[in-house]
């Protein structure tokens, strides 16, 4: 090849770029940064100006701009087209930077809240009021129905919650089971889930909506795993009610904490809560 003082080779190139020489060769076959010839012997030969459209390309990829479009742009030079790129990135930029935003919210929650109860007392009734009610969609479980039937119906009632930070949310799931089974000689034959209350959110439609209605409520964390609470636990929720002579809803609510779900625990810890006649 004549006046090789004219060209870079794909080595001298991807030496003077920082891009490595296979990236260069993919980039020549997909026809996004082509040579301007090849020798006989087979080696790549790139005009010096190359160089600058090089530099370009490699800038605009920083910015993670589509390689298809930087080709067009390289192609054509239309200040316009580049402009709609950086007006449509930035915008893209701007999004990312709300769902970040809302994360680090999350999180700076979630240390708060660990670093306030390091050790959460197990096993302890607190009685707490619900001023507002809340509200989440019901999911009918057969106890009779196969292990892999009752997590797989469940995983697909909380498919949609994955999709976005709605799965950081504490609440995300919980249990509904009758008070009958506080008695450990009382099998479970039905129970409910709970998932988040989250109008129209996609991939949940039609669905019943259960309300836990404001009152005074008894709170305990104890041992569980899928809205089975520890033999403890149970003993002492009832211990509780007859010892002081109240009157308890027919049915409780079991919470899995979130945050205490990897701990190293065989078990996780569950907040168990029912509502009492004040």
């Amino acid at each position: 090849m004549e006046n090789k003082e004219f060209y870079f080779t794909t080595g001298e190139l991807a030496r003077l770029t920082g891009l490595s020489k296979q990236l260069l060769i993919f980039y020549d076959k997909k026809n996004f940064f082509t040579a301007t010839a090849t020798g006989s012997n087979g080696y790549r030969y790139y005009l010096l100006s190359k160089y600058f459209q090089l530099k370009i390309l490699i800038t605009l990829r920083k910015m993670d701009i589509p390689l298809e479009e930087i080709y067009q742009y390289l192609q054509h030079g239309n200040d316009e087209f580049l402009l709609s790129i950086y007006k449509r990135k930035l915008s893209e930029y701007q999004e990312q930077m709300k769902q970040l935003q809302k994360k680090s919210q999350i999180l700076e929650k979630r240390i708060q809240s660990m670093e306030r109860q390091p050790h959460l007392i197990l096993n302890r009734i607190f009685i707490t009021e619900l001023e507002k009610e809340r509200r989440y969609y019901r999911w009918d479980i057969d106890m009779s129905a196969p292990v892999k039937e009752r997590v797989s119906h469940m995983a697909a009632a909380l498919r949609p919650y994955l999709q976005d930070e709605n799965c950081f949310r504490d609440s995300i799931l919980g249990f509904i089971l009758p008070s009958s089974s506080l008695h450990e000689k009382q099998p479970v034959t039905t129970y409910s889930f709970l998932t988040h209350y989250i109008p129209h959110i996609p991939g949940i439609k039609e669905q019943a909506v259960y309300t836990m209605k404001p009152g005074i409520y008894l709170k305990v964390h104890g041992y569980g795993h899928y809205g089975v609470i520890d033999t403890e636990t149970k003993r002492t929720l009832l211990d509780f009610i007859e010892r002081n002579h109240m009157k308890a809803d027919d049915h409780f609510m079991v919470f899995p904490l979130s945050q205490y779900w990897m701990t190293g625990q065989s078990r996780w810890i569950m907040t168990t809560m029912i509502r009492i006649d004040s």
